[in-house]
């Protein structure tokens, strides 16, 4: 026993290494030093430290089980991300596994990685929170911290079964991404749970509150909080939850893992039926590069994922407006829609691959390839917007929806040129990050005035201010017609060659 735990440990202080060493070379660690981390760190306790002794009291029950729920769903993200990457992007369980160490310490590090980056997610939030109750309410809140150890632990077996379900239906390629597709959507549920509130017309927002607050009281939910707060049954259950799910995760993986997943590294690719009929490439170029990052784009759910949850953010302000405007609103939200969702997937289609020079090299006009980009990027988008402008319309806003139509295709457009003006050939992965070569943020800053103004020029069309929608509107049109007549597109920098300074 001392044997297996002296191996996990060591194997864990390994794993550890790896996942800070992935945490500054990812997104966060461009923004954040260790020292910046320790500040921010120091400022949320100031903060939540005295607003505890000004609250004068326990905060609700409610509220403390929310805020668990909160905290989880956020673990169970991290720990579900991180489960890909350890089960099946690092694939060296078949180098441990054939060690002369226990398989049964190799797996069990490897949960309690998952659990310390799970753990590491909330980080930020749940010492200073538990901190301002500790010293300002009671000392057993100290239990907060090992509910918050059970809790992380539980969420991330929760993590790795959801992760072996979809194995086991989908198969180990498909389950690396759908996982991760499954934690983005799991993260974006978050913030529409703290914005379901506007989704609630105000008579009716009373009864809503006080059925949540039924809710937030049950025992099932709220054991979770009742053992923060220092309760030993409570406390008691949670932990036998947590090891439970730990110990049977540990079991599912000694069973299953050698056999299941670890063919995802030699998983043989499917049986693909031949086409009906031949494709000529050689129609035109334009078409095939149109169609090819269509294709891209509709069999890249990770992609997806990472576009799709932008919408979540637009649903809460559409349902609190809805009270002004009503369904009127499908014009304005059908070009907003529109426009960003086409910013971002031309940006992808522009400058997310690598063999935009062997492109170039065809016959076909540069102008016109971009153009094929451009409308790749609008494609879905405007089908989304079109779809919405004809609900306006059968509903009884013909004119609504006709301007609707155009000014959400004629921004949508604006804002995908200025993206395709510019070309910076970028891994695909690395388009969406801002302050990447592959993104113009310039361009994307003015196509969103643009579509902000548009959306404003059709609120007011709806609400028939029709003196002050056609001004609005008119600027829109003159921006949309400057952006094609005043911005020509660039010539492609290469980031392989950098051309010699001319002589003299």
């Amino acid at each position: 026993m001392r044997t297996t735990l002296a191996q996990a440990r060591l194997i864990l202080r390994h794993d550890l290494r790896l996942l800070w060493r992935d945490v500054l070379a990812g997104r966060l660690g461009e923004y954040v030093s260790g020292a910046l981390f320790v500040v921010l760190f120091l400022i949320a306790n100031a903060i939540t430290i005295p607003l505890f002794f000004l609250l004068h009291g326990r905060p609700p029950l409610a509220a403390e089980t929310l805020a668990w729920l909160f905290f989880g769903l956020l673990m169970l993200s991290a720990a579900m991300n991180h489960a890909i990457r350890v089960l099946f992007e690092r694939s060296d369980f078949d180098l441990l596994l054939s060690a002369p160490v226990s398989p049964r310490a190799v797996l069990l590090a490897r949960t309690a990685a998952m659990s310390a980056a799970a753990a590491l997610m909330v980080l930020m939030f749940i010492p200073p929170l538990l901190n301002g109750a500790l010293l300002a309410v009671s000392p057993r809140y100290l239990a907060g911290y090992l509910v918050w150890l059970l809790l992380a632990f539980a969420v991330s077996s929760a993590g790795v079964w959801f992760t072996l379900v979809l194995v086991k239906w989908l198969g180990p390629r498909r389950a690396r991404v759908w996982a991760q597709v499954a934690a983005a959507a799991l993260g974006a549920s978050v913030y529409l749970l703290t914005q379901s509130q506007s989704f609630i017309r105000d008579n009716r927002r009373s009864e809503f509150f006080a059925a949540a607050m039924r809710l937030l009281h049950q025992p099932w939910l709220s054991f979770v909080a009742r053992a923060g707060r220092g309760e030993f049954l409570p406390l008691l259950a949670l932990a036998a939850i947590a090891i439970g799910l730990t110990a049977g995760t540990t079991r599912l993986l000694a069973r299953t893992f050698i056999d299941g997943v670890q063919e995802g590294n030699a998983i043989a690719p499917g049986k693909r039926r031949r086409p009906s009929r031949r494709r000529a490439f050689t129609a035109s170029v334009g078409r095939a590069t149109f169609w090819k990052d269509v294709r891209l784009i509709a069999r890249d759910p990770l992609l997806l994922a990472q576009v799709l949850p932008s919408a979540l953010y637009i649903l809460p302000a559409a349902f609190g407006m809805a009270e002004f405007g009503g369904l009127k609103l499908l014009g304005p939200l059908a070009l907003v829609l529109a426009t960003q969702f086409s910013i971002t997937l031309t940006a992808v289609c522009a400058s997310g691959e690598e063999c935009w020079d062997l492109i170039r090299l065809s016959p076909t006009p540069e102008l016109r390839l971009r153009l094929a980009k451009m409308a790749a990027g609008m494609a879905l988008p405007v089908i989304v917007s079109f779809t919405l402008c004809a609900i306006l319309a059968a509903i009884g806003h013909p004119v609504l929806a006709l301007l609707g139509v155009v000014y959400s295709f004629g921004c949508a457009a604006a804002g995908a040129w200025l993206q395709v003006v510019r070309i910076k050939p970028t891994p695909r992965r690395d388009v969406l990050k801002r302050g990447r070569h592959g993104y113009n943020i310039v361009g994307s800053l003015v196509a969103i005035a643009i579509m902000f103004t548009g959306a404003v020029g059709l609120g007011l069309a709806g609400s028939t201010h029709w003196v002050a929608a056609t001004v609005v509107l008119g600027v829109t049109a003159l921006a949309v017609a400057g952006c094609f007549t005043l911005v020509g597109f660039e010539e492609v920098a290469s980031r392989e060659f950098t051309p010699p300074p001319s002589a003299g």
